[in-house]
């Protein structure tokens, strides 16, 4: 969904597993139901990501980059636990 520079991806995946499974079948690539995560693309990625370490924010995983589009991601933890993910833009 698009509304000018605002986007709502909503992802549904058949791989995923359920909240009871999750204690068994963690891993990095692993992913959930009914989870939460929120995404900003930014135009200046190193700038924001040296900010973040200077705000001592949790990370979740490290910097990746995608193999299709050759952008960096990096996700982080709000205080509620809610991953935020930055996507270079």
């Amino acid at each position: 969904l698009a509304n000018g520079h605002a986007r709502l991806e909503l992802i549904e995946l058949g791989t995923s597993v359920s909240p009871k499974e999750q204690e068994t079948s963690f891993g990095a690539n692993r992913r959930y139901q009914g989870f939460f995560k929120m995404g900003f693309r930014v135009k200046d990625f190193n700038r924001w990501l040296e900010r973040l370490k200077e705000l001592n924010v949790i990370f979740s995983g490290s910097v990746v980059t995608d193999p299709q589009t050759q952008k960096r991601m990096v996700v982080l933890l709000d205080p509620d636990g809610n991953r935020i993910q930055f996507f270079e833009r």
